[in-house]
Parts: structure tokens; sequence; C-alpha cells
């Protein structure tokens, strides 16, 4: 029988043991907290470049650019994947496979599945993702469904994106009476966001809804106070909703690459209602990540 003074020991020892060889935060267990965290730092995913990269290589960049993210509050790596972009024709190009239950709808095509390994992989790591869409002429409800059903089952999963810019469906008069729509089919769903992507403010009205976040994808600046002043714009333009930004274009290489990573997230981040984090995948290999 164990001793009082024996069982003291053992438990410090094993106190220390823990100490030594601390878990790995990146595990299934912060999934909890996917939904709750204070910002989201990570990559915006181009539907071209998906298969650029394995799905632990993208989940790995994930986790590196929020760790290179200077701020106080809760924060949690992210794949904004657009999964659906637009072609020639009009129709938006899934790269996801057919489903016996997905909606008919004549603008959207399938092709191969690169989201689910990356769904997967995001479940076990703790990565938060949103999915998004250039719907061209196909309905975004249309869509919206088939991202739901690929979803439901994936913690990972916190939001839909809706890129303005690529609606076609109906004229750009009429864009706006849609996103009530979009706004309750997401809600419908379960706790998720819905977000609106674009460069110009006058093609989204602000709503007074908690759970819509603006995504601002603006680029081709002369330099950092340029981009500064057009996301402080933004972010004044939705106040007090929840904005982010996406950074990391081509077009914006040649002054971007002479800051750090850690300081074009600080940028972004002193817009007072920026919460969202976003390194577009064109030049992720020019940054060696």
């Amino acid at each position: 029988m164990l001793t009082n003074k024996l069982i003291v020991v053992l438990t410090v020892v094993f106190i220390t043991l823990l100490s030594l060889f601390p878990s790995d935060s990146r595990g299934p267990a912060s999934i909890s907290r996917l939904h709750d965290a204070d910002y989201y730092v990570g990559v915006g995913m181009s539907p071209w470049s998906l298969n650029d990269k394995s799905a632990d290589e993208w989940i790995q960049v994930a986790h590196y650019l929020a760790s290179q993210c200077d701020t106080n509050g809760t924060i949690a790596p992210l794949l904004g994947i657009s999964i659906g972009g637009m072609q020639k024709d009009g129709s938006c190009h899934l790269f996801t496979t057919r489903q016996s239950q997905d909606p008919s709808d004549p603008y959207i095509k399938y092709g191969t599945d690169y989201l689910t390994p990356i769904l997967k992989q995001a479940d076990t790591e703790g990565v938060a993702i949103f999915l998004g869409v250039e719907s061209g002429r196909a309905r975004v409800s249309n869509l919206l469904t088939i991202l739901e059903t690929r979803t439901r089952n994936h913690p990972c999963v916190i939001g839909f994106m809706v890129d303005m810019e690529w609606v076609l469906e109906v004229s750009k008069d009429k864009r706006e009476s849609l996103i009530d729509d979009w706004y309750r089919q997401v809600r419908d769903y379960g706790n998720y966001q819905l977000y609106l992507v674009s460069w110009v403010t006058s093609r989204i009205d602000r709503y007074d809804e908690p759970h819509i976040v603006y995504l601002y994808d603006g680029q081709d600046f002369i330099g950092y106070s340029h981009m500064e002043r057009y996301i402080m714009d933004w972010g004044d333009s939705f106040h007090p909703a929840k904005v982010g930004v996406y950074y990391g274009y081509n077009s914006d290489w040649d002054w971007q690459q002479g800051y750090t990573v850690k300081s074009l997230q600080a940028l972004i981040l002193s817009v007072p209602n920026a919460r969202y984090v976003l390194y577009w995948t064109e030049t992720i290999d020019e940054r060696n990540l």
C-alpha cells in the first residue's frame, strides 16, 4: 500500500513530466474553440491552386501564418478556400465530385475532389475553414446547398463565402436582394458566418447582422500607405461589423516583399474591426511558405 509521502512524490513527478512534454495545441481539442476565436489568420486559397500543396502542407502554412500574428486575443489558423472558380462560359467549376442529392444547375460543373482531404486534416489539426465560390451564372443558393452537404460533418467549417464580383445570376443592381436569402440559408444550417467579398464598398450594403463578415480583396497598390488608406476605408464603411483583408497578390509583390508577414498582418489588424487576415496563394511560394 502506497504511503502518503510516496503518493505526493509520484504526483510531483507526473506534473513535472507533463510540463516537459506539453500536448500539441494544434490537435482536435482546439476544434471546439474555432467558432469563438477573436482573430482568424491564414491562407486565402484560389480554386486553381488547391492542388499545389498537400492537405498537410496547407495546414502547416495556416499554422505558420497564425503564429506570426502579434495581437491580444485568441487566434485561430484559417484556410479560406475558394472551392469553385468561374469559367469563361459563366459556369462555376467545383473541385468536388457530384453527389446524387446535389441540386440540378446547368452552370455547376464538377471536378477532382481536392476538398475532402483538407477538411479531414483541418478537423484533426484544429484549423478553421470557410468555403467560398465564384458563382458565375450558377445560383448561389444551389452552391451553398452543395457546400453544406460536403461539410456538415466537419466541425472545422465556420462559414460560407460569396465573391460578389462574380455573381452573375442576376443583374448587378439586383445582387443585394439575394444577400438576405443567402444569410437565412447559411444560418439555417447552423452557427455559421456568411462572408461577402469585394473590393468596392458600393457593391455591398451594410447589414445589421452579427454573422456577416465583409472581406476586402483589393490589390494593385503603389505601397504601404496606399494599402493602409484603402483598408481603413473598408473597415470604416462596414463598422461595427467584422471585416477581413486579403494580401499577397502578385500585383503587390514588388513592394510587399520588402515587408515581413508579421508587419503586413499588423497593418491589416490596425483596422479597428479587422478580424480576418488572409494571405492569397499567388505569392505563397515566393515567401517560401
